[in-house]
């Protein structure tokens, strides 16, 4: 399984201790690694290669980073200005065979628990039905800070992303309703055929993108923001999450 993790945000939530120059997935909150460096290490049981998305100016913090992890496979992408995490997903999955599992992560999500590996399995086997496979947190609160996945049995009826506070709190009070964690599972092919049928523009401006990158060390390509000037800023939750049906969730 292939492994893409978005690690471009800012870290606003976590202010003052998330800066905008050192944002929160860097960050060590005492466990002598950061929170990327766990991400990592959560999943290389399950990875085979990490491909890693972030802005141009964390190089240096990233590159540092993985020098914890000898002899994996991983490759950096830096945008020099970000447009959203469909792009960066779309142009990842561009690199990676269409039979791959993709598993996409946000690189700033704490997971505690000891049935992580069986919500891995169990979204392996559902991504090979052909779905696109999230992963659903209970909520605690009517938050308008995450997306919200509606669900029958495994099935997902409609994914909300961030909605209303009214509609939040609608929502809050429903059983069948769990917070989006953002993290993804799929076969690459899935992503790319919804993609292509939900995101078709984007995904054409994209393509003669995948191979404009420049090597600027041996694990690192460097995306200009002239690459971009026409695509789209879009998430993957407004790109597809919303519009698909072909979501199951654990």
């Amino acid at each position: 399984m292939k492994c893409i993790i978005l690690a471009g945000g800012s870290g606003n939530r976590l202010w003052p201790l998330s800066r905008k120059n050192y944002p929160k997935q860097f960050l060590d909150f005492g466990n002598n690694t950061s929170i990327f460096q766990e991400t990592i290490t959560r999943n290389i049981p399950f990875c085979d290669a990490f491909y890693i998305i972030t802005n141009e100016a964390y190089q240096s913090i990233v590159e540092g980073q993985m020098q914890q992890f000898q002899g994996i496979d991983y490759h950096i992408f830096l945008e020099e200005e970000g447009r959203g995490t469909a792009p960066a997903i779309y142009l990842c999955s561009l690199l990676i065979g269409d039979e791959e599992d993709v598993f996409i992560l946000p690189s700033d999500v704490v997971i505690e628990g000891e049935n992580y590996s069986d919500c891995i399995y169990h979204g392996k086997d559902l991504a090979e039905s052909g779905q696109i496979v999230l992963f659903g947190t209970m909520p605690t609160s009517s938050t308008t800070s995450y997306g919200y996945i509606r669900f029958r049995e495994e099935k997902v009826t409609r994914f909300i992303e961030k909605p209303s506070s009214e509609l939040a709190e609608q929502l809050f009070a429903q059983d069948d309703t769990y917070w989006n964690s953002g993290m993804i599972l799929a076969k690459n092919k899935v992503l790319q055929e919804e993609m292509k049928q939900y995101a078709s523009l984007l995904c054409r401006n994209l393509k003669p993108v995948s191979d404009q990158g420049r090597q600027v060390s041996p694990n690192t390509i460097r995306y200009g923001k002239e690459l971009f000037s026409g695509i789209e800023n879009v998430s993957i939750d407004k790109c597809l999450l919303e519009q698909t049906d072909r979501m199951s969730v654990v």
